[in-house]
């Protein structure tokens, strides 16, 4: 009471200098008001509390300043009567944000007036604020006074500074809400004004293109939704709210040259995403049978990553940027350790239709084909495809995983996995198989899980082996057949080491100590070997004597993709392996050390058979390192590395006969290559052989002669 009396003093004895029709008196008055009502502090926020009765009367004044003044003024007071009007619209920013009476001296029906009259004044000053006054024909502008009719006019006919007193009304108006919100709950009656309210707040920003404004809108909404989530639970304006939002995604905004903007591109982005990503009234709208915000948003983002045929292709940049916020929808932690124990929130709490599911496999598989085989290429410090494919795979391992471990609806993982997969691939040849579909099939298969891995190998790997069992590389009619075939067999040999290397990887994600029972390759060493071999023997000399530039490189790549396969093998096969098989094995690494040994063929090595020399060199040095590095007392595990390397007869070929006819060609380059591969394997690897190279150094210094 004593602060109301105060006011009504302060009133009082401004009354003459707020209705002189000296304009600039006019302004000072009212500065002079919305200072006792901010406490004096520039910038404060207000902290006294007025009744109703005072709300109304301060109110209801100022509303007639926010309206157009019609007053004579000389050249020195051109638009004073706008800066009148918006010193008023500032006042009533200061007047809502005041405090409403505790509950403990009012009841909640007064509380509740007072909602509906703050409501009414933020509505009531933007209107005012945008009209323009309007004449009768025979009515000049000196007969006419201030309460003449109002026109009705957008916001958008503002300046940005008018516009920003606007909004700054709208965010008085949310904080004054809140506060009566928590004392009254939820009342029907201030349901529908507060729906009617943020109707209005909403299409306020329809057109709005300055980022200072916008990012006061964003915000503002991004409150909005959380403050009403108990009292427009049912009936928040999703629908609304998306479709004024989502006009602005994504952010297109440049800063202005040689103008300090104090906003960022950033800044409106996470403005933008915090409504975009606001999941509150989800619930809601499916009991209703409305779209809800996941949803919309969902659809935004796959429409920017695959747009219509009559829309401009996005760039990399953009479908990064695209990807990022699907992952960030999705519920999956930035943070890699995270995302191991998190998995995608949507798909764990069940907030996802499978349908959706469905569109964004479609939309990953879509988006990887086409970066994936586009490489590493860009402009130093441009959005590169590789990176683009790359975050595609991390997306899609991600969403795989958590489908598997979803147990209460296991059509996330057949829709994402299963059916997904079964789209990549069907209706295709082995031959149409691409290197992209290999890699993102390899990709579910490393970090999708268990039950992932094993579809993807029952699917996949069978046909692969039974396309190179039916390879036959002999001279065909012409060299463009002869090249396609080879073309044909390095994609299955590619595929084939994409899924051993799959186990592998699915192996290592397993929690400390667990290990895959039974080894998923186990029964298909025999197949795995002896298809490999067989392309082995045929491409070893199969090309030789070729003239055409296409039969050559074909199978240059070809032998690569051989030794490069078996790696893989070696590194990934249980010790099941019949008699036959071991000894194709020792005849493949007995291979190796003569190529790395044939110091004829390796001067006369033309540019493109020195990848497959170091190939060869590599795989070479990664089997010696690994005899080092354990033994066969490993044989009794279900999942390991180099358990084919370290079965004894295989193990003894390498130590006795092949690392010590690479000590006795140390001069090779190609022989320096395997040791240095050897020595990478571990500790114990280099080692030893650090050791003995050590001892022939110092054995061949005595037997030089004096």
């Amino acid at each position: 009471a004593e602060t109301e009396r105060a006011l009504a003093v302060l009133i009082q004895s401004l009354e003459q200098a707020l209705t002189n029709p000296n304009l600039r008196s006019r302004e000072l008055a009212l500065a002079c008001l919305k200072g006792s009502l901010s406490s004096g502090r520039p910038g404060a926020v207000p902290s006294i509390a007025l009744s109703l009765s005072v709300l109304k009367l301060v109110g209801d004044f100022l509303l007639e300043q926010c309206s157009p003044i019609v007053v004579e003024m000389d050249n020195t007071e051109i638009d004073l009567d706008e800066k009148v009007r918006d010193v008023a619209v500032s006042t009533i920013s200061s007047l809502l944000c005041t405090k409403s009476p505790s509950a403990s001296l009012v009841d909640k029906e007064t509380l509740a007036e007072i909602l509906h009259y703050r409501i009414y004044l933020s509505k009531e000053t933007i209107r005012r604020r945008c009209a323009i006054p309007s004449y009768d024909g025979d009515t000049n502008m000196m007969e006419n006074d201030e309460q003449g009719p109002i026109a009705p006019r957008g916001l958008a006919s503002l300046p940005r500074s008018r516009r920003s007193l606007c909004f700054q009304v709208l965010q008085s108006t949310l904080q004054g809400l809140q506060s009566i919100l928590n004392l009254i709950g939820e009342r029907n009656d201030t349901s529908m004004a507060v729906l009617i309210w943020s109707e209005l707040a909403i299409n306020c920003l329809h057109g709005e293109s300055d980022p200072r404004c916008l990012i006061q809108l964003l915000n503002l909404f991004g409150s909005m939704q959380e403050s009403f989530i108990k009292v427009l639970e049912n009936n928040f304006p999703v629908d609304a709210m998306f479709e004024a939002a989502s006009a602005y995604y994504p952010v297109q905004f440049t800063p202005p040259p040689n103008m300090a903007v104090p906003v960022t591109k950033d800044d409106l982005a996470r403005a933008l995403w915090k409504i975009l990503s606001f999941t509150g009234y989800d619930d809601a709208c499916t009991r209703a049978g409305r779209d809800t915000m996941f949803g919309l948003t969902l659809g935004i983002i796959l429409d920017q990553l695959i747009p219509l045929p009559e829309d401009e292709p996005t760039t990399l940049q953009e479908e990064k940027d695209a990807l990022i916020d699907l992952k960030r929808l999705m519920g999956i932690s930035e943070s890699l350790e995270e995302d191991k124990a998190m998995g995608a929130d949507v798909i764990t709490q069940d907030r996802i239709d499978p349908k959706a599911l469905a569109q964004i496999s479609a939309v990953l598989r879509s988006i990887h084909s086409k970066t994936a085989i586009q490489g590493a290429t860009g402009a130093p410090g441009s959005v590169t495809p590789q990176q683009v494919s790359l975050l595609c795979r991390d997306l899609t391992s991600h969403i795989a995983l958590t489908c598997e471990k979803q147990t209460q609806n296991r059509n996330y993982w057949h829709t994402f996995v299963n059916e997904g997969s079964k789209d990549l691939l069907q209706g295709k040849s082995i031959s149409s198989w691409s290197r992209p579909d290999i890699v993102f099939l390899s990709c579910i298969a490393g970090c999708g899980g268990t039950q992932s891995l094993k579809f993807v190998l029952d699917s996949s790997l069978s046909p692969l082996l039974q396309s190179l069992n039916e390879t036959t590389l002999t001279k065909s009619e012409d060299d463009f057949s002869t090249a396609r075939v080879a073309s044909n067999a390095t994609t299955a040999l590619f595929g084939i080491a994409a899924f051993c290397a799959a186990v592998q990887t699915c192996g290592k994600r397993q929690p400390h100590g667990i290990v895959l029972t039974p080894h998923p390759l186990r029964g298909s060493e025999s197949k795995i070997i002896g298809s490999i071999m067989q392309i082995w023997e045929q491409a070893r000399n199969s090309a030789s004597g070729a003239d055409s530039p296409q039969v050559i490189s074909a199978f240059a790549s070809l032998r690569v993709a051989v030794v490069r396969a078996m790696e893989t093998a070696l590194m990934v096969l249980p010790q099941n392996l019949a008699s036959e098989e071991i000894a194709l094995v020792q005849g493949y690494l007995s291979d190796l050390c003569s190529i790395s040994l044939d110091r004829d063929a390796l001067s006369e090595q033309t540019a493109k058979e020195k990848p497959f020399i170091s190939a060869v060199s590599r795989s070479l040095g990664i089997a010696v390192g690994a005899c080092f590095e354990g033994d066969s007392s490993t044989s009794d595990q279900s999942h390991g590395d180099f358990l084919l390397l370290r079965l004894g007869a295989i193990r003894k070929q390498l130590l006795e006969n092949i690392f010590p006819s690479l000590l006795h060609n140390l001069s090779s380059q190609y022989v320096q290559l395997v040791l240095a591969m050897a020595c990478s394997q571990g500790k114990n690897a280099a080692n030893v052989i650090a050791q003995t190279l050590m001892e022939a150094v110092v054995e061949q210094i005595k037997n030089e002669p004096q």
